[in-house]
């Protein structure tokens, strides 16, 4: 057996720190007092056997998941914890990293030792007290992984729990048999689908919903936490995506999506693109962009787009032609609209590495994409091309400014793609698409004219400098 806790001594204070998890961490971790949802998601693991706790970005899920391990461990006679995350690295770097910090620091029994004074032994993802009184962090790679594992005190934590598969939830319900079972589940409201989103409406789960906005580095505008949320970070992204925007209601407001089937282009936004102009667009030589979408396969079409900052301006499909004539193409198109070096962007996967060669080998300053490659912005976004049809979609909200107009041949065929676009989160909660083949197979043919407009809203870091 381990050096078990001494407050095992003391059973009125034992019961004490049992009914006040806060008051527990205070007095045996540090002096960090968890904030108002924090201490509600802690008693609410004391009273309820389920909760949910769908959150916003950065407000202390994961340390609170750590911190209510702790507590439930030392204050149940004998228990079992039990961690599990999507990843074995958040498992073993995020939650359990969070519980080596807080039992390397805490203090023992009432004497107030310093340093690992909780007692029991710690390994990388494993807190032995004895052999039937334990924390545990558990991979999801197997349901079985969960099976045999049963105390009358219980508690299983699932970390980022959008994320995690449903038979690894279903060997967790198998596990949450005993009398004083419990099981916390909390992250990011990924998606209105699965597990973690039918929990949240299960009314046998005490939910509680996290927004940035309650944190009270963001109430009361100063770092009171300073791990944790800037003070402004939810008005610069509400500036930035906009207070309706799907991302800005899941990351600041922790709030589920309202259907899992979310569609990146309202059909109201793309019928204001076919109004005309306030007035005229007034572009100037050279602030054309030309994005080029080379075709892959026999039946796909290759697709040179001409976009000003408020107007898709030429659209050309181009069918069963070869890379030299379309090469030819391309050259005949940056003349004509005047377009800027580097403002010629070209799909330099596949079969567009030969265009892209032949025109820097002609001289001219053309620019790869590789929609495959890694976002600029990769903490919102899975790739690249899915940052760039989110910045398309951007162009055209209309709470955004002056909607993108598209009022030339072939804009029909565009806005149909485009509204056949579906977008949904990972479990980071980042965006992602579907692949091509998904939306091919719905359209029928490839979304050529959609990914050329995605094309020209390229970040200029994402650039590729040699062809793939």
């Amino acid at each position: 057996m381990c050096a078990a806790p001494r407050i095992k001594d003391n059973t009125k204070f034992f019961d004490r720190m049992r009914r006040e998890p806060a008051a527990w961490g205070a007095r045996f971790i540090d002096s960090a007092r968890p904030w108002a949802k924090q201490i509600e998601i802690m008693e609410s693991v004391r009273d309820n056997a389920r909760t949910c706790v769908p959150a916003g970005h950065c407000v202390g899920k994961t340390w609170i998941a750590a911190r209510t391990a702790l507590w439930f461990l030392y204050c149940h006679m004998p228990s079992i914890v039990l961690t599990t995350a999507p990843t074995w690295r958040q498992v073993e770097k995020l939650i359990w990293g969070e519980i080596h910090n807080m039992h390397r620091n805490s203090y023992g029994g009432f004497s107030g030792t310093h340093r690992n004074g909780l007692g029991g032994e710690m390994s990388r993802v494993n807190l032995r007290i004895d052999d039937l009184w334990y924390a545990q962090g558990v991979s999801t790679n197997s349901p079985e992984r969960f099976q045999g594992y049963h105390q009358e005190h219980l508690l299983i934590i699932i970390d980022e729990a959008a994320g995690v598969e449903r038979p690894i939830w279903e060997a967790v319900e198998g596990c949450l048999t005993g009398p004083h079972s419990r099981l916390l589940a909390i992250g990011n409201p990924v998606s209105a689908d699965g597990p973690f989103w039918e929990m949240a409406m299960n009314h046998n789960a005490n939910t509680i919903h996290v927004s940035c906005l309650d944190h009270p580095n963001v109430a009361k505008g100063q770092l009171i936490y300073p791990q944790a949320i800037s003070p402004t970070w939810p008005e610069e992204r509400e500036r930035e995506w906009g207070e309706d925007s799907p991302i800005y209601q899941r990351r600041v407001l922790g709030q589920f999506p309202s259907g899992d089937a979310d569609m990146l282009f309202p059909v109201d936004w793309l019928q204001r693109t076919t109004e005309p102009p306030a007035d005229q667009d007034r572009t100037k030589d050279g602030d054309n962009v030309l994005a080029v979408d080379v075709a892959r396969f026999g039946s796909d079409r290759s697709v040179l787009l001409v976009r000003t900052a408020r107007a898709v301006s030429h659209i050309r499909i181009i069918e069963g032609s070869d890379l030299m004539t379309l090469v030819g193409r391309v050259v005949d198109a940056m003349k004509r609209f005047n377009v800027r070096p580097r403002r010629t962007l070209i799909d330099s996967v596949g079969m567009g590495a030969g265009v892209v060669d032949r025109l820097r080998e002609l001289g001219h300053n053309v620019a790869g994409v590789n929609f495959g490659a890694r976002a600029s912005k990769p903490e919102l976004f899975v790739n690249l091309r899915a940052e760039c049809y989110w910045r398309a979609r951007e162009a055209v909200d209309p709470k955004r400014g002056e909607v993108l107009r598209m009022r030339v041949r072939h804009c029909d065929v565009l806005r149909m793609e485009l509204q056949q676009t579906p977008y949904s989160f990972d479990s980071a909660g980042r965006i992602k698409l579907p692949p091509k083949e998904h939306i091919k197979s719905e359209l029928g043919r490839s979304p050529d004219l959609a990914d050329a407009l995605a094309i020209s809203y390229t970040p200029t870091s994402s650039f590729v400098a040699v062809a793939m």
